[in-house]
């Protein structure tokens, strides 16, 4: 298990990370590199520093790093995410096994897929939406190409908006899976008891 589970440090600095990735986010629609290179950095040497440079160690946060990155890297290209928010993602992928920074980017991924559909449905959006998806499926039919038709700049669905969160609730569901948010818990209140008698 890596520094995450062995160290509740680490759990906790994640948690911190990632909670202001989000608010930033929200407020400035913009991931700092100082949060997510330095959180990812601060990950792999938590790994290196407690478990070693072997397979529990840097190497498998280098491999969650890795794979995290991979998956959101097609987003990226395709324009539908920003850099930050693929760095954050990274980042994650330092702080978890690499089979829980799979998880944890499906589980963001659909945090945010839920997140874009509640922002179109409340901004009446998902008409628009809809015919745009025809047009693209129409078009397939006719020429058997696929041509995505892009949304009007004032569309709801052009709007960008701050994945930070769903990232930060796709790990935050990740931790909790696989008990290491239970564990923090309940270790924060056994520390706090003893600090107190």
């Amino acid at each position: 298990m890596l520094a995450l589970a062995t160290n509740q440090i680490s759990s906790l600095l994640l948690l911190g990370l990632l909670a202001s990735a989000a608010l930033i986010d929200l407020r400035c629609h913009r991931v700092p590199n100082l949060i997510s290179l330095g959180g990812l950095v601060l990950g792999l040497g938590l790994n290196a520093w407690f478990l070693g440079l072997g397979t529990q160690g840097l190497l498998a946060a280098s491999g969650g790093a890795l794979l995290a990155l991979l998956i959101f890297l097609p987003f990226y290209a395709t324009g539908g995410m920003g850099a930050g928010d693929v760095k954050l993602m990274a980042m994650v992928g330092t702080f978890v096994e690499p089979l829980h920074a799979l998880l944890a980017a499906g589980l963001s991924l659909a945090a945010g897929s839920l997140m874009g559909l509640g922002i179109l449905l409340m901004r009446r959006g998902a008409g628009c939406m809809t015919r745009r998806y025809i047009s693209t499926f129409q078009c397939l039919a006719i020429t058997g190409k696929w041509i995505y038709v892009p949304p009007a700049a004032d569309e709801p669905a052009a709007l960008q908006f701050p994945y930070a969160l769903a990232i930060a609730l796709g790990t935050l569901a990740t931790l909790w899976w696989s008990g290491t948010l239970s564990d923090f818990i309940y270790l924060s209140k056994d520390f706090l008891l003893w600090i107190i008698n």
